[in-house]
């Protein structure tokens, strides 16, 4: 793989991300305008379900088929019939379940909902073999053209159905229409066919692998729904939905570029994952760009949070703010756990990854134990604490391979800058009537003052960006 080819695959990875999550942003902006939040607390309930089960379908394998260096159809097959066969049998578990989850929320709305989303995993299976071929082969502008088609058609079918008075049934079709159409086009143009073949040494091979992959996803995703679940139970729909609407905002930023940089780093690492020196120096430069952005980024969304929230979704989501200001804080450290991960899974060690989301796991249970009867926004503070430990401890597994003392000294500084403008930003008295406006100016005035004082305590860097980076990066 060419230095300029990864420059490439991470820019068209990033259009891709960032596009799709601000069409799916907006679209998400608009229905909370015209839907209740206690709409929005159902559909929180129902995705608990269906994305747990669909962690089966979708996650392990596909990760597997990236990582492999030879790929046989027999692979492609096996994984294929695989992922289908569980794909039917979660929709049949969670088709079986819908009453007793509706009578354990209390709301019998809930059932057919939770049933037609259980029919929309069968079409899981295609999604995920054909994904991981273009991801395998870096075809992330392909992926970008496709993945903004899905946004804009199901984002449309959405606010149509809202502005119809469909509430909750809007919020399903488009997941529904978004997952249909995404893996229509994903097939468009890819040589791979679904044959009958079925190899036992294919699975064994990729399961060997997947198999840590998949648990760590499941164990993640338990214990990242026990706070929506707990919430729901033991508060209102209403609160499940200010928790979901802080969460959504930043995370819906965190994800455009969890996926861009772990898309595009995990393949190009397995390349060169018999070579420390090259991961050190690679690992170092992509920890210290991610810093370099999402520090500020968060730190000014949370600066700007009240403002946001008067000007884009209304009054009524008010409450929203304290969680929209804890989750924001709560992201800024994830890049860590990014690049730390996919060092892990590029040289094979997704045992480690497991047994380190295993802790995490028991911190958070213990965590959540003691923050359910305090509050939800007490749970979500929890959270903050449960990422840092889970840094600390990804960090102390790659130290075997590489040294993170630079990558630590070099993130440093975004923390200070950023801590500034938040100060600065989130206290200044601007005397504007117009919320909107009010946020505008605070983003730019922070993006100034940021970019100052790097230029102050970082001016290495920032002259190397003006100079043209990131590919002199890269290739450094």
């Amino acid at each position: 793989m060419k230095k300029e080819s990864l420059v490439s695959s991470v820019i068209w990875k990033f259009l891709e991300r960032s596009s799709v999550q601000v069409i799916g942003l907006i679209v998400q902006i608009v229905l909370a305008r015209l839907i209740a939040p206690s709409q929005f607390g159902c559909l929180s309930i129902i995705l608990v379900f269906y994305n747990f089960f669909d962690i089966f379908v979708q996650k392990g394998f596909s990760s597997a088929l990236i990582r492999k260096k030879e790929l046989s159809q027999h692979d492609k097959d096996t994984i294929f019939w695989i992922s289908l066969i569980i794909a039917i049998v979660a929709s049949i578990i969670i088709i079986l379940s819908a009453p007793v989850i509706a009578r354990f929320y209390e709301d019998l709305e809930l059932m057919l909902p939770l049933r037609v989303m259980a029919l929309a995993l069968l079409i899981s299976p295609i999604y995920c073999i054909y994904n991981a071929l273009l991801v395998r082969g870096m075809a992330f502008r392909v992926i970008f053209i496709r993945s903004l088609l899905a946004a804009l058609l199901s984002g449309t079918v959405g606010i149509i159905m809202a502005l119809k008075g469909f509430g909750l049934w809007a919020l399903v079709f488009q997941i529904i229409v978004r997952n249909v159409v995404l893996t229509m086009v994903m097939m468009i143009g890819t040589d791979y066919r679904i044959g009958l073949s079925f190899s036992k040494q294919s699975f064994r091979d990729v399961f060997s692998f997947g198999k840590n992959v998949l648990m760590t996803e499941v164990l993640l995703y338990i214990v990242k729904s026990l706070q929506p679940l707990l919430i729901g139970k033991y508060y209102s729909t209403k609160d499940l939905a200010y928790y979901d609407r802080g969460h959504t905002y930043p995370d819906v930023i965190m994800n455009a570029m969890n996926d861009t940089f772990f898309s595009t780093l995990l393949p190009y690492f397995s390349k060169i994952q018999d070579d420390d020196i090259a991961i050190q120096q690679k690992f170092t430069v992509t920890t210290k760009i991610m810093m370099f952005f999402c520090v500020p980024l968060f730190f000014l969304f949370a600066a700007v949070s009240n403002e946001f929230v008067l000007s884009i979704i209304t009054d009524k989501w008010i409450e929203a703010v304290p969680f929209l200001i804890v989750f924001c804080l709560y992201e800024t450290i994830f890049p860590f756990q990014i690049s730390a991960k996919v060092v892990l899974y590029a040289k094979g060690e997704s045992k480690t990854v497991f047994q380190t989301e295993i802790m995490k796991a028991i911190l958070s249970v213990v965590l959540i134990v003691i923050t359910v009867f305090l509050g939800p926004l007490y749970i979500a503070t929890s959270l903050i604490v449960v990422r840092a430990f889970n840094i600390v401890m990804y960090f102390h597994s790659i130290s075997k391979f590489i040294d993170i003392r630079p990558v630590l000294k070099e993130s440093f500084k975004p923390f200070i800058s950023s801590t500034l403008v938040f100060v600065l930003i989130f206290s200044c008295p601007f005397d504007i009537d117009s919320p909107f406006w009010m946020m505008i100016i605070k983003l730019i005035s922070g993006c100034i003052l940021y970019l100052g004082i790097e230029a102050l305590i970082d001016k290495g860097f920032i002259l190397q960006f003006v100079s043209g980076v990131p590919k002199r990066i890269i290739q450094k």
